[in-house]
């Protein structure tokens, strides 16, 4: 028997908490949010001509990058440009906070602006739905609890 995953992302915009699984209001996290994620680190190495390979010598985790994947729809093309104008806001901002929940697992991340790509379902001009596709880098901690 499969069990329904509770998923739900709120993201900090100027406007106030922004729910991004919120299908009332034009919003739902599409199948690939948080699919991928990537992870760096910033190395300091050394290397001579008396030793074979590179020795790390410290290494810090870089910030993570986060796919954050949102369809946004609306009734009117403007409903739809003020919806995506409110999503793209927080990504917009220097840092803000993501509160993520995964059935009873909640993570809050600390997040620096984000870069996305938007692709509307049919030309600009008729379009009454549109993807998101953030990037968003992240610091690697975060604050987990069980909710």
């Amino acid at each position: 028997m499969a069990v329904d995953l509770v998923v739900s992302a709120v993201i900090e915009t100027p406007a106030g908490p922004l729910e991004l699984e919120d299908l009332s209001n034009g919003y739902s996290l599409a199948k690939e949010a948080f699919a991928t994620k990537t992870v760096g680190w910033r190395k300091q190495e050394i290397s001579t001509i008396f030793v074979n390979g590179v020795h790390l010598v410290r290494a810090a985790q870089d910030n993570i990058t986060e796919a954050v994947v949102v369809d946004v729809t609306g009734a009117t093309q403007a409903q739809l440009y003020d919806r995506k104008e409110a999503l793209l806001s927080g990504f917009r901002q220097l840092t803000y906070t993501m509160t993520i929940t995964f059935a009873n697992h909640r993570e809050v991340w600390r997040c620096f602006a984000a870069g996305w790509t938007e692709q509307d379902e049919q030309e600009w001009r008729t379009a009454v739905s549109s993807q998101i596709r953030a990037q968003v880098p992240r610091l690697p901690q975060v604050v987990s609890s069980v909710v």
